[in-house]
């Protein structure tokens, strides 16, 4: 069995709650370790079963959990990339200016 590497990052220590949940379900999963960042969010280390997925991931661990803790969930490639670079990436140019038009069009609402 191979294992794919996923990083989930937090704003608070999360890790006794999503080690109980992944525990509780069928899910193949190593724990790894938790670490406080400099930031002061913690990110904790997972190994997932290469048949699973970071969706499959989301859902033993649960939406309330996610929320809470205002989860995000990185592969190895991603985590180490700079946090402006994977901001930066997430929306084309197209999508990008059809933000700008709606935001434009919200903020002439809110001043009427």
């Amino acid at each position: 069995m191979n294992w794919n590497t996923v990083y989930i990052k937090g704003k608070t220590d999360f890790w006794e709650d999503v080690k109980e949940r992944l525990e509780k379900s069928s899910l193949n999963c190593m724990v790894g370790n938790l670490e406080q960042l400099a930031d002061g969010s913690y990110q904790g280390l997972y190994w997932v079963d290469e048949q699973a997925d970071i969706q499959d991931l989301k859902e033993a661990i649960g939406a309330k959990l996610i929320w809470d803790y205002r989860l995000r969930f990185y592969t190895e490639a991603e985590i180490n990339q700079p946090e402006e670079l994977v901001k930066k990436t997430r929306f084309s140019e197209r999508e990008s200016t059809l933000i700008q038009k709606m935001r434009s069009k919200f903020k002439k609402k809110v001043a009427a």
